[in-house]
């Protein structure tokens, strides 16, 4: 594996030099909007165009590392369009597309500057009801909202638990974890957040007083500090420095986000978080203190500024225990075997990440000639519906804590006896949310690559809607390719699951296949299907 990294560094770097996207999310959101409008399908304002543009970008945007690394960052600064459910104001979909682009535009950058630009965020201040916060009033009775104050702390920056520089938490005298801030903490915090203002189109503050009515623009603007709304009083931040009298609340906001982001908790919090998003649900001490010496600026990978997101994301994907983890080996006929050596260096994959891999090996494209691919998972499906259910839907986690828990361990099954028998303390996240229900969804894959140009529509005011349409250009590629049954299965394990799917069961599918058929191609599709729902599709390595 050693003999890859310099390749694999070197697709990095050209994913890190490409130039931004022309075309941001809420530009393409906008585009389906213009989309649906020219098919007679009003739809303005709908939750739909943000999901729409994500599986677009996802899928064919080359920006793939971007893509992934933003993903990443979604769930662990969690905003979520759900905020926005039974409401008037659920289908404001600007708010979180400008807030994915922001996420975007921060993938390669700092950790302080996310900060920054989350803070201003208009959505965030909705979502965890920071916006229009205000200062104390002794008179009547009034304090500023804590929620934003607690979840920087907690999720965005140090964690409520002190860690040394491998991730490992650290005790006091009495065994006790030692936590980072206590809710005296919190209070003095939320004073610093106080002021910040939603702006309307012509950059003047909203009427701070007023009902949250349908504004479009003052929930993409970034908020601006009204200092009549602000705490001017002496705060005291979580390691005791202190915040003076008078200092204005843009730069008091700063001095408490340049000591979240130096917390000494900060890089090993968080480098574990994005390890656990990127590559292992298990990562080692050593792993998380290599990437947090890349976070510091320092080591392999650091470059000398602290925070580095690119810095950290090298170091997390071409660390030793993420390209150590399988062993490679290449027969005369150039098949390549992948052959995992260390399983607890694994992750499984979420059920958006099984599917957005096969749309973008099978080359996804639109089958309706405008470039726009169409599909978009719903909770509740028509009969005839095929688009897939993913149980999870991008930027709408059900809380600030995202769709899973990092820290879940199954209490029961191969992955908890495995932890008994070997006296290991293994976590599976992704298994969280692999409810009997998606897993069945994953078992109608074969419904969706058995057809050459899968669709379907349903019927919005008398006028036939496309709902689910694209065409599978590489797959249907494959099929014509091959005229055996051994050379299909040799290339889908070798694009598609990386050689991971070990000699024995290659021999067992091709004999299988043949048995049922040979190069046909629904044979093809089924086989398709049993490695989609097979371990070695399903764990990363």
């Amino acid at each position: 594996a050693q003999g890859l990294i310099p390749a694999c560094e070197s697709w990095i770097d050209t994913q890190l030099a490409l130039p931004r996207d022309q075309t941001t999310f809420t530009d393409d959101c906008y585009t389906h909007q213009q989309l649906y409008i020219a098919s007679a399908f009003i739809q303005s304002v709908n939750i739909q165009n943000f999901e729409l543009a994500w599986w677009n970008k996802a899928v064919q945007s080359p920006e793939k590392l971007r893509n992934r690394m933003a993903y990443s960052l979604s769930q662990i600064f969690v905003t979520s369009s759900a905020f926005w459910n039974n409401d008037e104001r659920y289908n404001l979909w600007q708010s979180y597309s400008s807030y994915y682009d922001l996420l975007m535009d921060g993938a390669f950058g700092t950790h302080r500057d996310l900060l920054q630009d989350i803070t201003y965020d208009p959505f965030m201040g909705m979502y965890l009801s920071f916006a229009q916060n205000r200062l104390a009033d002794e008179v009547l009775g009034t304090s500023p909202d804590e929620n934003y104050a607690r979840e920087v702390m907690q999720l965005f920056s140090c964690g409520v638990y002190a860690y040394d520089q491998y991730g490992e938490f650290t005790y006091d005298d009495n065994g006790d974890k030692i936590e980072n801030y206590d809710n005296d903490d919190i209070t003095e915090l939320a004073r610093v957040f106080t002021g910040l203002g939603l702006r309307l189109e012509d950059g003047s503050f909203d009427n701070y007083d007023a009902v949250l009515a349908i504004v479009g623009d003052r929930y993409t603007l970034p908020m601006g500090m009204i200092e009549v709304y602000h705490d001017h009083g002496l705060k005291v931040l979580l390691d005791g420095s202190i915040i003076p009298v008078n200092q204005g609340g843009d730069a008091d906001i700063a001095q408490a986000l340049d000591t979240l982001a130096l917390h000494p908790s900060t890089a090993p919090f968080l480098s574990r978080q994005l390890i656990k998003r990127l590559t292992s649900s298990n990562p080692s001490a050593d792993y998380i203190g290599r990437v947090v010496e890349a976070w510091k600026g320092t080591g392999t990978y650091g470059t000398g500024e602290v925070g580095s997101l690119s810095s950290v994301l090298k170091a997390i994907l071409l660390d030793t225990e993420a390209r150590d983890a399988v062993t490679y080996t290449v027969d005369a006929n150039d098949v390549v075997t992948a052959t995992p050596v260390r399983a607890a260096s694994a992750k499984m994959k979420e059920p958006i990440l099984k599917w957005t891999q096969f749309y973008s090996f099978a080359q996804t494209l639109s089958a309706e000639g405008d470039g726009w691919i169409r599909f978009r998972p719903k909770t509740k499906k028509a009969a005839n519906d095929m688009t897939p259910d993913f149980g999870q839907i991008p930027m709408r986690a059900p809380s600030v804590f995202n769709f899973y828990d990092t820290d879940y361990s199954p209490s029961a099954g191969a992955l908890a006896e495995g932890e008994a028998s070997l006296g290991m303390n293994l976590v599976s996240p992704e298994s969280e949310i692999l409810s009997p229900y998606v897993i069945h969804q994953f078992e109608t894959f074969y419904d969706a690559v058995n057809q050459d140009t899968p669709s379907s529509t349903f019927t919005y005011n008398g006028t036939p809607v496309t709902q689910f349409s694209v065409s599978y250009n590489y797959l249907r590629f494959l099929y014509e390719k091959h005229t055996t049954v051994q050379g299909f299965v040799d290339e889908i394990n070798l694009w598609f699951c990386n050689g991971q799917i070990p000699p024995e069961l290659v021999a067992t599918l091709s004999t299988l296949g043949e048995e049922c058929g040979g190069a046909t191609r629904e044979n093809f599709a089924k086989l398709m299907s049993a490695i989609f729902n097979s371990s070695d599709f399903s764990v990363l390595y």
